[in-house]
């Protein structure tokens, strides 16, 4: 009975780590969130010594939501050079302090 229901889960997980023919990550729109990408490099390498991620940056009122990915295949392209179990969220003030960093 919930066999159908499993299936659809995993199609639709499936088709939601897509990039959509879009470049992934983004690349950053602006000279700040180029800033806040480089804090976060430094913050999941002292962290996690991950010194190859992917990021994806997001402004929110006062500061920003960044997902990092850990990249394991470097020669892959988009979002199958990670893995999703290897992925770290921050959030982040203005300046680059991290202000909350979570599995």
């Amino acid at each position: 009975m919930w066999q159908p229901f499993l299936w659809t889960g995993c199609c639709v997980a499936f088709l939601g780590c897509s990039s959509g023919g879009k470049s992934w990550p983004p690349t950053p729109r602006s000279e700040e969130e180029k800033q806040i990408i480089t804090a976060v490099e430094r913050a999941v390498l002292r962290q996690d010594q991950w010194d190859n991620i992917a990021c994806v940056a997001t402004k929110q009122k006062g500061g920003w939501q960044v997902t990092a990915w850990k990249v394991v295949h470097p020669e892959a392209r988009g979002r199958n050079r990670c893995v999703p179990w290897s992925v770290r969220k921050l959030t982040m003030d203005e300046r680059g302090t991290v202000l909350d960093y979570s599995n």
